[in-house]
């Protein structure tokens, strides 16, 4: 269906719809959001903002190509293995910095210059192509109109900006959170990679396999959950142990 047609056939009717694929893109679009937000934490705070913006205006270009070829995109299945190996090797790499380990209050100085600052965004841009995968194939799942499905697309990616700045301030305030947050990234990222396989087996019309290695979104969310949960109540337990840490005032 074209845009034409897609614009003559809206109605009322249309909205639930809208709603549906709207909800969907959000909740989708949020471990997109911790992706980005963890990548962009790495420039320096004056180069953040710039860096969110350029990735969400790639996102916009991606997702605008990606919905147009919705047809053959689901050949494209190895962008989700490379892109969630990617967010693997990131987090893993974090994980094992002992700098990191060695105090969370003082973490590494944010990377700084322009050439650090576009190997971010063409990192944030690669792996948001990845995402655009899945995000495309669910939201043709829903509706085959293409105003509808951009529609979603565009709130989706709005949400997805938001949330990003949302948990970059909250690594700002709670640093001991970080550890969580790379651990998170890269739970999305063996999502992804699951994701990828789970597209190939249904390339190769493999039925067995395809149920056996496919990730369901409750699965993932809960999973999810239980790793934002354990950081809060390690957040928790931090913060109560360093109020109740006596003050040393010998040197008063």
């Amino acid at each position: 269906m074209t845009l034409i047609e897609s614009f003559s056939t809206l109605t009322w009717s249309s909205v639930p719809i809208v709603l549906t694929l709207t909800g969907l893109e959000i909740v989708l679009s949020a471990d997109n959001a911790i992706v980005l937000a963890v990548l962009a934490k790495q420039l320096r705070p004056e180069l953040q903002r710039r860096a969110l913006f350029y990735g969400i205006a790639g996102a916009f270009i991606l997702r605008f190509f990606a919905i147009l070829g919705a047809v053959w995109i689901i050949q494209f299945w190895f962008l989700q293995i490379i892109g969630g190996g990617y967010l693997i090797w990131l987090a893993v790499n974090h994980l094992t910095d002992a700098e990191d380990h060695h105090d969370p209050k003082q973490p590494k100085a944010p990377t700084g210059g322009m050439a650090s600052f576009w190997k971010v965004v063409v990192i944030i841009e690669l792996t948001d192509l990845a995402f655009a995968v899945d995000s495309v194939l669910a939201a043709v799942g829903v509706t085959n109109n293409m105003v509808i499905i951009y529609a979603g697309a565009i709130i989706g990616l709005v949400a997805m900006r938001f949330a990003a700045v949302a948990v970059m301030k909250l690594l700002e305030i709670f640093p001991q959170l970080k550890i969580y947050a790379y651990v998170l990234v890269a739970w999305i990222g063996l999502k992804l990679m699951f994701q990828g396989a789970h597209l190939y087996l249904m390339t190769r019309h493999d039925l067995h396999w395809e149920e056996a290695i496919h990730l369901s979104i409750p699965e993932f969310w809960t999973v999810t959950f239980l790793i934002a949960i354990t950081g809060f109540l390690h957040w928790l337990r931090v913060s109560r142990k360093k109020d109740t840490t006596p003050h040393d005032d010998s040197s008063q």
